[in-house]
């Protein structure tokens, strides 16, 4: 059926939010076609698929575009289906309501048959609820928490990793250091608290404790974040698990480069939602980030990969006017396993 077909190759493509989102769209395409190896047809049927993103940043505007080119590479590949996906695209302006508002106009009003992101994990818990209420799936590439799958909610489909998929690699890290204490830094939220059963059970397993957790709400001003982190000081041990959103967890590291413990003795690592934005963090960051061991998803090169991210560069120059950063992580100085 569609959902097990959609959730199958959730888990195979598993590395890259984006392009499981787009393999998941094209799981669900093959099975509206009509025919098998029929020759290209004379009519055309089209597919409503509703997109939200937030356009204005870099990372909304690289799904859009790949969104584009996965229909334009699938329709290449396969010119005798029948139907032809129409995407919808909002812009959710990095709010929460204007993505649930968004997505409520896609599905009432333009009657698509589903709904891809939106782009923050906060806006994907709002919108996955609704989706559960209208009956209309949702694809999201962004909701890594467990909070979706403690509910009954058949209409959501996770084109990502959970989070907790990665607490037994951290864990076997710690293990094979023999840290025995950890500290656990995260996010005041459902996202940043999602992780801590997982981590907390993974690191038992290897016989090492979370002696202390700090909850940093993402808005914190400097003097809260400089006060948890001169208590983290005084701590039996100096490894920090770090399970944060990029942007508080820039100014996290801000800070702890500011009070001089991003120096020899001190032990960072991030969770996979820093590891994964590595290559394209501002240089400012970069430097008050060495020495920190980031977690990422691991994907094979390949001739398919080489060609898509080449034609990629050079549609991203002409639609937007502007360079896609194409630095990787291997050239910055951040671990990344």
């Amino acid at each position: 059926m569609p959902h097990d077909a959609a959730r199958a190759c959730a888990s195979t493509t598993g590395a890259d939010p984006l392009l499981a989102a787009v393999a998941l769209l094209a799981a669900f395409v093959p099975l509206l076609a009509a025919g098998g190896a029929a020759p290209p047809p004379t009519t055309t049927v089209p597919i409503g698929v509703g997109v939200v993103l937030d356009l204005a940043t870099g990372l909304g505007k690289k799904s859009l575009l790949s969104l584009e080119m996965a229909l334009e590479d699938l329709y290449a590949a396969h010119p005798n289906f029948s139907t032809r996906v129409r995407l919808h695209v909002r812009d959710s302006d990095r709010d929460v309501v204007t993505a649930a508002s968004a997505a409520l106009d896609l599905i009432r009003d333009e009657k698509v048959s589903v709904v891809i992101g939106p782009q923050s994990a906060l806006q994907a818990e709002f919108v996955t609820y609704l989706a559960n209420k209208t009956k209309v799936p949702v694809i999201s590439f962004s909701a890594t928490g467990d909070a979706a799958i403690q509910y009954h909610l058949p209409y959501f489909l996770r084109a990502c990793a959970k989070d907790s998929f990665q607490a037994a690699a951290i864990a076997s890290f710690v293990e094979e250091y023999d840290w025995k204490n950890v500290v656990v830094v995260y996010e005041d939220d459902n996202y940043g608290a999602g992780i801590l059963p997982s981590i907390t059970d993974a690191l038992q397993d290897v016989d090492a404790h979370i002696i202390y957790r700090v909850a940093i709400p993402a808005s914190s001003p400097d003097h809260h974040i400089d006060e948890e982190l001169y208590k983290l000081m005084t701590m039996q041990t100096r490894v920090f698990i770090v399970h944060m959103l990029p942007g508080p967890a820039s100014h996290l590291f801000a800070r702890a480069s500011a009070a001089g413990m991003m120096i020899e003795g001190y032990v960072w690592i991030v969770t996979d939602n820093i590891g994964i934005v590595l290559d394209v963090l501002p240089q400012h960051t970069i430097e008050n980030m060495q020495g920190v061991v980031g977690f990422r998803p691991y994907i094979a090169n390949s001739a398919r990969i080489i060609d898509f991210m080449s034609r990629f560069d050079a549609r991203f120059r002409a639609k937007y006017h502007e360079a896609h950063d194409v630095r990787m992580a291997r050239r910055i100085p951040v671990l990344g396993v």
